[in-house]
């Protein structure tokens, strides 16, 4: 027991307070990104709108999403009255389809993703130059091979270009990819954590699957950008929708672990819940079958998020509720990004960000409170009151090879000690041993007080000639402080710590009798 946890090193985990700082560092940081989305989501002043576009014959007053029921091109109509001729910039804010060309007045003046692949440009905001006529000009976009259309904000147009769109997509794509890379990075962590610890049962085991489903699903919110075949793009989309619902169930289940030790009923029976909804998402025959699902979907995993909250709470731990409730959040912002057009970019991305780095610390300082409880537990449960040496219940536990030495020390005439100055001096004698037999040997060998004014040093990885000279360094040290002697026996070559042990002890009796027999 001692053993095992002796090799861990403790110090070199990050101690709660300065993880709390950090903490509070990462939620202002979260606070601020969305405060700079915010502001980057907001229309400039000065802009031409064009909110009114014929799309396949249809009008549509923009923000909306256009309903397609099989693999299409599509086509949408528009026109500006320009003041003048010149150059121009159209800007399409946080547009969802796949690949798309832009005619003005006939002629292509802006081409984005392969219209015989597949590109999902998911909530991207296009910005590009255009030269306009004097009066009226037609505005024609023709999107390929889609299925999903949606302009989730007014496109408009500048007599300048914006670097605010630029921005806003680097923090959208780059707050996405880096999430889903460290949920997966904490997941990884947390099952290697619990494999070693519990052989893959306990609470961590739970946080890293949540966290590597949950990683999976934060992909799909970034832009893919790849070319892509039809059936390969719909595998993905059907494993993104799949993980989120297996994700949030984990993430029930776990927190049941790490507060009672079992998963309660009411969270199994939700997480089963989830079961069929995500296999039949994961095995749906088309993706606007796997779009309603995923509507549907969207409040139960905001109910399972408020149970994850109110969970937490129950923990009273600070920072696994602010760390819920952005996940709340996050959810809630994706159900309205789903259900209402022209809602501000969700950054569930950097919630996501923020709650799997406070729980994967917040995990690891909890395993290391448990440690370093554990670790003084043992050390009270081995240790000697009087001197703080090991007592000699730590033998059982101690392993010992063939390259290790054992020295065996007793006090010559301690009897003698206490008769003439007292048991005070003696226990001070007995104190002064311990401390000059610690400063001498290693961190990793062990001072035993085998009983009375017996000890038993430990030497790991140590021969017999070094062993010698420590022993004699402490006698003498010893001998300096107090005028008392003490006798010694070594043992090495040993397997079995007790075998050690009694060739030691036989040495140091055979030394202690050639003592009184030189002084008689």
């Amino acid at each position: 027991m001692i053993q095992s946890y002796s090799i861990i090193n403790l110090k070199g985990f990050v101690s709660m307070k300065k993880w709390e700082k950090a903490s509070y560092l990462l939620l202002s940081s979260y606070i601020t990104i969305v405060i700079v989305h915010i502001v980057l989501h907001l229309t400039p002043q000065g802009v031409f709108k064009i909110p009114t576009w014929y799309i396949n014959g249809a009008e549509y007053h923009l923000p909306a999403s256009v309903k397609i029921t099989q693999p299409s091109t599509v086509i949408a109509v528009s026109y500006f009255y320009a003041d003048r001729g010149g150059k121009y910039y159209v800007i399409l804010p946080e547009i969802t389809c796949h690949a798309f060309e832009f005619y003005v007045n006939g002629k292509l003046a802006y081409t984005e993703g392969y219209p015989e692949g597949y590109v999902n440009v998911w909530t991207k905001t296009f910005q590009f130059p255009v030269k306009f006529l004097k009066g009226r000009n037609e505005m024609k976009i023709v999107f390929h091979n889609l299925y999903t259309l949606t302009f989730r904000k007014i496109p408009y147009i500048s007599q300048k270009p914006y670097k605010r769109n630029a921005l806003l997509n680097i923090l959208v794509d780059f707050g996405s990819k880096a999430s889903s890379g460290i949920a997966f990075i904490m997941g990884i962590v947390l099952a290697i954590w619990g494999y070693r610890k519990s052989g893959g049962k306990s609470y961590n085991t739970y946080f890293a699957h949540a966290f590597m489903f949950l990683g999976i699903y934060v992909f799909d919110t970034s832009f893919w950008e790849f070319y892509l075949t039809q059936s390969e793009f719909l595998l993905l989309k059907r494993v993104c929708y799949f993980s989120i619902a297996i994700s949030m169930a984990f993430f029930t289940m776990a927190s049941d672990i790490l507060k009672t030790g079992k998963v309660l009923k009411n969270s199994r029976i939700l997480a089963y819940l989830s079961l069929p909804l995500s296999f039949f998402v994961l095995l749906y025959p088309n993706y606007y079958t796997a779009r309603y699902v995923h509507l549907l979907s969207s409040p139960y995993l905001l109910l399972l998020t408020v149970i994850f909250l109110v969970k937490m709470i129950s923990y009273k731990e600070k920072n696994l509720v602010v760390a819920s409730f952005l996940v709340l959040l996050g959810n809630f912002q994706h159900a309205l990004f789903v259900f209402v057009p022209g809602f501000i970019p969700t950054t569930i991305g950097y919630s996501t960000t923020y709650l799997s780095i406070v729980f994967t610390f917040y995990l690891l300082t909890q395993h290391r409170q448990i440690e370093v409880s554990l670790l003084k537990a043992n050390e009270e449960l081995f240790k000697d009151p009087l001197t703080g040496a090991y007592n000699r219940r730590i033998l059982g536990e101690l392993g010992i090879n063939c390259e290790d030495a054992l020295i065996f020390f007793d006090m010559d005439d301690f009897k003698k000690i206490n008769d003439i100055y007292g048991h005070d001096y003696g226990d001070e004698a007995l104190k002064k041993f311990v401390e000059i037999a610690k400063r001498i040997v290693r961190k990793t060998d062990y001072v035993i007080r085998y009983g009375g004014d017996e000890f038993v040093v430990l030497l790991k990885g140590c021969d017999e000639k070094r062993a010698k000279n420590i022993a004699r360094k402490i006698v003498k040290n010893f001998h300096e402080k107090t005028k008392a002697h003490v006798s010694f026996g070594i043992s090495t070559g040993y397997v079995n710590i007790y075998d050690a042990l009694k060739a030691a002890d036989q040495n140091m009796y055979r030394i202690k009798r050639s003592k009184k027999g030189s002084q008689e």
